[in-house]
């Protein structure tokens, strides 16, 4: 027997932990008995010594008030006994709470009651509401239930941050069928969805009206359409866990205890704790398992942590829930502070704090790897790199940046792996970007060759490669900009044009082509080419001037056809290139080369941009 048979726990705070009650567990037996405890929702089991219990022994159990939703709470604490041979036993204590919500619910999308209108037997109608979180602190939705035939799915489980929403989706299905040759009247459907919640006006109740016009069929069907489900318990504690540590599982069994399928649209676990489902879609009769397990990680929150198991279907109860409690330990290595607000900054501009980490343990600590999420990032500091160790009772800190994007709050986490722990340990970012007083970024432009920084071309010798090059302008930038073409490192016979070298720029992006060449005309070709036209010419004006002149200018010209003979033979008489065509081209030899085409502007602020030309001669 359970004494006392019934106890108030008085009142608490939505999401806190409330007043304890203390119950004595007797065996008035002659057997000895094998123990089991079932807890009702927001009315855990804090701590027991009873597992075995001989004839006439006495054990205590604490039972610890958290609730979850507003309103006045009840349950009941129910103790089995089982014997050797089989047979149990069972005794009930009734536990009273109340639980004080401060958060703020609005429903949208019809009004009380919702009437679904006329439908015949075997069709549905559908109608929607929104719950909209309309204070300015969170808010959770954390079970809401109907009556058949009105069924309801629902969005809702997860905390709404203020002017969040979620929304319920009613369906009225009736089933009113009659035997074939009588006649029966419209049958008037009734039913309240009621709704749950951490709000202060919480429980808020939707009537819910419709009318069911029967049809006649041979065999006519039950219209006692069950979809509902039972779980083996309401309420899962867990033993004390390190933080930043992961507790054994336990078990929940959730079994189709209706006339119909059931679909399990989702198990949401809250902070601290994790979980994994088997369950999907269940058949009457049939049973799936959810895995529960306390993870604490928030170095900020008390040595107790409470929260509930949050279950979506198509059930009489769409959204369920379970309270789950753990207590924890303090892990070998702490974070000061625990939390990092950095207040407002303006957008494109940082803000920097500090955390301190402390090995209070007795042995070396290995760090692993720091991570950022959101518009933050984190450097070690004094801290050690991923492998290092901080000595027993050493400190060391690590620096958070804040560069806020957005000019909105924008929240973040850092996390730190250690062999201190099993998960990384976490410090939570606060920020507020600040648009308004953002410094504008400055005019420029950026210049791209097929489309990126780089390109790269494959011609035969003697061929031209071309590039297609764009100018962009950005932040307002207008003006002249000139381009010039350089060679990076050697380039034999090769040469760079551009197509044009000065673009002017406006609104829009402006092009140019720039191309390599891979041949040019030898110089030695250019001379003997000049000495074959002259030497004739000489020869024809000497001829005339011997009649008439026999004098010094005679012997001028003389002297300078020698030479133009002369330089005529040294052309003809000198080796030639080594890589010359009949032509006499030279030819860029086979290899690769590259070209830096620069873009600066040629007025106002110095502003530049360039691309990398590669060219592979074949």
């Amino acid at each position: 027997m359970i004494t006392p048979a019934q106890a108030n726990a008085g009142a608490a705070a939505t999401g806190s932990i409330g007043g304890t009650r203390q119950f004595g567990v007797t065996n008035i037996t002659s057997q000895p008995l094998d123990l089991t405890l079932s807890a009702p929702r927001q009315f855990p089991v804090t701590s027991t010594d009873c597992a075995t219990l001989a004839p006439g022994a006495t054990c205590a159990v604490s039972v610890e008030l958290a609730p979850a939703i507003n309103g006045a709470l009840t349950g009941t604490l129910a103790v089995t006994g089982t014997t050797p041979g089989g047979s149990t036993i069972q005794s009930l204590a009734y536990l009273l709470g109340y639980g004080q919500g401060s958060g703020a619910l609005t429903i949208l999308g019809g009004s009380s009651p919702l009437n679904f209108g006329d439908a015949t037997s075997g069709q549905s109608a559908q109608q929607t509401l929104t719950l909209t979180n309309s204070g300015t602190g969170p808010l959770t939705i954390h079970r809401i239930t109907s009556q058949p035939p009105f069924w309801s799915t629902s969005t809702c489980g997860a905390a709404l941050a203020a002017s969040a929403s979620c929304s319920v989706t009613l369906t009225h299905a009736p089933i009113d069928e009659i035997a074939s040759g009588t006649s029966g009247a419209v049958r008037q459907d009734t039913g309240n969805l009621t709704i749950e919640s951490d709000a202060i006006t919480s429980p808020d109740v939707v009537a819910l009206a419709g009318t069911a016009t029967p049809v006649a069929a041979a065999q006519p069907a039950s219209s006692s359409v069950l979809a509902r489900y039972t779980l083996s318990s309401s309420a899962l504690t867990f033993g004390t866990t390190q933080i930043g540590d992961i507790s054994s599982a336990q078990t929940l069994t959730l079994t189709n205890s209706g006339t119909s399928t059931i679909h399990i649209a989702g198990v949401l676990a809250p902070q601290d704790f994790t979980a994994s489902s088997s369950c999907t879609t269940l058949l009457p009769a049939a049973a799936c398992t959810i895995e529960v397990e306390f993870t604490p990680g928030d170095l900020n929150a008390q040595s107790q942590r409470t929260g509930t198991l949050e279950i979506q279907s198509d059930a009489a109860d769409s959204l369920e829930f379970v309270t789950l409690l753990g207590s924890t330990t303090a892990a070998p290595l702490t974070l000061t502070p625990t939390s990092l607000d950095f207040g407002t900054v303006a957008v494109g501009q940082s803000a920097q704090l500090s955390v301190t980490a402390t090995n209070t343990g007795t042995s070396p600590i290995t760090f692993g790897a720091f991570t950022a999420s959101g518009p933050y990032t984190v450097t070690n500091g004094t801290c050690p790199v991923s492998g290092g160790t901080l000595a027993a009772g050493a400190q060391c800190s690590f620096t958070v940046t804040f560069t806020p994007t957005a000019d909105a709050a924008q929240p973040g986490l850092v996390s730190l792996a250690s062999s201190a722990t099993q998960m990384p340990l976490t410090v939570a970012l606060t920020g507020t970007g600040d648009g308004s007083t953002a410094t504008p970024p400055p005019p420029t432009f950026a210049l791209t060759v097929n489309g990126g920084s780089s390109a790269s071309v494959s011609v035969a010798s003697g061929r031209p490669a071309a590039f297609s090059l764009s100018l962009t302008p950005a932040n307002g930038f207008s003006g002249p900009v000139a381009l010039t073409c350089a060679p990076i490192g050697s380039a034999p016979y090769a040469s760079c044009s551009l197509l044009a070298s000065t673009l002017t720029l406006g609104s829009t992006a402006e092009t140019s082509t720039a191309t390599i060449n891979t041949l040019t005309s030898s110089p030695e070709a250019s001379l003997r080419l000049a000495s074959i036209l002259v030497l004739p010419l000489l020869t024809l004006l000497a001829a005339t001037l011997s009649r008439k002149r026999r004098g010094l200018a005679s012997i001028t010209l003389a002297v300078l056809i020698g030479v133009v003979a002369l330089s005529v033979s040294g052309c003809g008489s000198g080796s030639a290139p080594s890589q010359t065509s009949a032509s006499n081209l030279l030819y860029t030899p086979a290899g690769t080369y590259q070209w830096n085409v620069s873009a600066s502007s040629t007025s106002g602020p110095a502003i530049s941009s360039s691309v990398v030309l590669t060219v592979t001669v074949q």
